[in-house]
């Protein structure tokens, strides 16, 4: 057994840039993982997630589940800069185009060393630093849902389950697509920010384009402790990564 912070996370618009994008600045469907765990650090007011309070290694799991439909549109934007060697211009003046995603909602599953902390901030509406989703001129306030306990499911033998979150797509052995609803796979998300703009491993999601549930085979090869499929006490199941 163990228990998961859940908050709720909705603004008017967000943005999380794709890596290796330039004239276009592309955006993630929904918020990485990365992305998540800087906004959990921002809360608490820490650098990262990746140690406690007296210095020891900490665990961190998250989950993300849509709670509308993915949505974006493209805006033009003048972006401003400094000069480049070899250039006589001070300043350039770069006409690019900037995806956004509308609305976007998120419920937020948090399991991991930093619970209690983050448990007293959102459920008292604090936090150290601002929240944004990716780029600061998309605040978000994150809403305090609740606490729930829950019992990690067994991948051998569960058979089939209906998971309400995102899906990594390793761990997913078979995916039962239901009548009506629409499933995407998006690639390249970063899975760990080591500082300085680096990043380790990546990770490829599965997910309902309008938030619905995944019915699934989970893959009983995955790394458990890495990833791990959870019933909550409501009957839920989430994916925790």
């Amino acid at each position: 057994m163990g228990q998961v912070l859940i908050m709720d996370l909705q603004a008017k618009m967000a943005h999380f840039r794709l890596p290796d994008t330039t004239v276009t600045h592309a955006s993630y469907p929904f918020i990485p993982r990365t992305a998540l765990h800087g906004l959990l650090a921002s809360i608490l007011g820490l650098k990262d997630l990746s140690f406690t309070e007296d210095g020891s290694p900490a665990a961190n799991y998250v989950g993300i589940r849509l709670m509308s439909k993915v949505a974006s549109s493209f805006h033009g934007m003048s972006m401003l800069g400094k000069g480049w060697a070899g250039s006589s211009r001070d300043t350039f003046n770069r006409p690019v185009s900037i995806e956004l995603l509308q609305n976007p909602y998120y419920r937020v599953f948090y399991s991991g060393s930093h619970f209690e902390e983050l448990a007293a901030m959102v459920s008292s509406r604090r936090a150290v630093y601002h929240t944004y989703l990716g780029v600061c001129y998309c605040p978000v306030y994150p809403q305090y849902v609740g606490a729930m306990d829950f019992a990690e499911i067994d991948c051998e033998s569960v058979g089939t389950v209906e998971v309400s979150s995102v899906v990594p797509s390793s761990a997913i052995k078979r995916l039962e697509p239901q009548p009506g609803y629409s499933y995407a796979r998006a690639g390249g998300f970063h899975y760990e920010h080591m500082g300085n703009r680096e990043f380790r491993g990546v990770i490829h999601m599965v997910y309902e384009v309008s938030g619905g549930p995944l019915v699934l085979t989970p893959n009983p090869e995955i790394d458990r402790s890495k990833l791990m499929f959870v019933r909550l006490v409501n009957g839920e199941v989430i994916c925790l990564w």
